[in-house]
């Protein structure tokens, strides 16, 4: 007896397709891929434009930030420094005409040199503050000697040119005309150290056409050193002045130590001793 074959039913059962149907499943399948990258592209696509116009955005607005930032005028300006003999006034005075451009397109070197053109401006220092204002700092000049009748000389012999005030006039008096004016100053702050021992100082400093210096002390005595070995000289005459002149500084006209060893007084009253002789060591 021949029993029929059975036909398969239920899960799991195999179904058995022909050409047409898996070539159809297989542009099916093409098909999803196809719209799955379309997709993923579009996506990228859109998130660059974005992009870009963010940052096209972004460059705009920046630009424009930087264009306010650059262009914004000077607000502010902070004069700072101890004030003798210039004042905050005179300082602004000489920045303004130069402060007319914008804040970042200051010329801060300009400005500090025109300002240090100024006589007694010593050094000045300029700078930024943020957001627009303007940071400046004087050093003014410290006149130690009236200078002839030109100005004033400064700690290094430099000369400070300016009219002479009333205030000014018990600064020493330098002349010279053979010596630089830094070397009289080197001069007169060697003199002025070796004196004040005794309370003596400086009041008038003067160089001749032969080089020869002369120095008036403050109690009016004036006295000729010469050319050379002026602060030996001078060391020699304090001894003299210790021993046997201050007590009779009223008498005496000038001192004269341009001698070896000895120092030649010029006495008021003519018929006065006129050469004390010492042989004196340096002090």
């Amino acid at each position: 007896m021949i029993t029929p074959r059975s036909q398969p039913s239920g899960r799991g059962a195999s179904i058995r397709r022909g050409p047409k149907a898996r070539a159809e499943g297989r542009a099916w399948q093409l098909g999803s891929k196809l719209r799955a990258l379309a997709a993923v592209l579009l996506g990228k696509w859109a998130l660059l434009a974005v992009s870009t116009v963010g940052i096209v955005y972004g460059l705009f607005m920046g630009q424009s930030y930087v264009s306010t930032i650059v262009e914004r005028p000077v607000a502010q300006i902070n004069v700072n420094g101890d004030f003798t003999y210039v004042s905050k006034q005179q300082v602004i005075e000489v920045i303004t005409p130069t402060i007319d451009e914008h804040f970042l397109q200051l010329d801060l070197a300009q400005i500090k040199q025109n300002l240090e053109r100024q006589a007694w401006i010593d050094v000045a220092s300029v700078g930024r503050r943020w957001p627009n204002q303007l940071d400046v700092t004087i050093i003014e000049q410290k006149p130690i000697a009236r200078w002839s009748d030109q100005g004033f000389l400064n700690q290094r012999g430099e000369l400070i040119k300016s009219v002479v005030g009333k205030e000014l006039m018990t600064l020493p008096l330098l002349e010279a005309k053979a010596h630089t004016q830094a070397e009289v100053m080197a001069q007169y702050q060697n003199l002025a150290a070796l004196l004040r021992s005794r309370n003596l100082w400086v009041a008038g400093l003067v160089s001749d056409e032969k080089r020869a210096w002369t120095v008036t002390l403050n109690n009016g005595l004036a006295v000729n050193i010469g050319r050379d070995q002026v602060m030996d000289k001078m060391k020699r005459f304090l001894r003299v002045y210790d021993s046997q002149l201050q007590q009779r500084l009223a008498e005496i006209e000038s001192v004269d130590v341009r001698y070896n060893n000895g120092v030649a007084v010029q006495w008021q009253n003519p018929t006065a001793e006129s050469l004390i002789t010492q042989n004196v060591g340096i002090l």
